[in-house]
């Protein structure tokens, strides 16, 4: 009979550091996700950058698509989404 660790194994932290995304990352998202609005995609980079993290930027461009209803994404519906997003702006 073969020996497992998966039970001890599972109770093993890991822990990884992984270094914050750069001024280019954050530039580079923003223009992916509003390609047509330099205004939109400044907004969220400044936004991603304050707050350190890409993944809330995705989630702000999609709540801003959805708070405006199909029609195009306004700034106060990227501001709206940015305020929902994180909590604060």
């Amino acid at each position: 009979m073969a020996s497992t660790f998966d039970a001890l194994l599972s109770r093993c932290p890991v822990n990884i550091d992984l270094s914050r995304p750069d001024a280019g990352e954050f530039r580079a998202l923003a223009k992916s996700l509003f390609p047509d609005s330099e205004e939109l995609s400044g907004a969220i980079a400044l936004h991603g950058a304050k707050r350190g993290n890409l993944r809330e930027m995705a989630e702000a461009a999609a709540m801003a698509r959805n708070c405006a209803g199909g029609a195009p994404v306004a700034a106060a519906h990227l501001a709206k989404a940015m305020l929902f997003s994180s909590g604060a702006m």
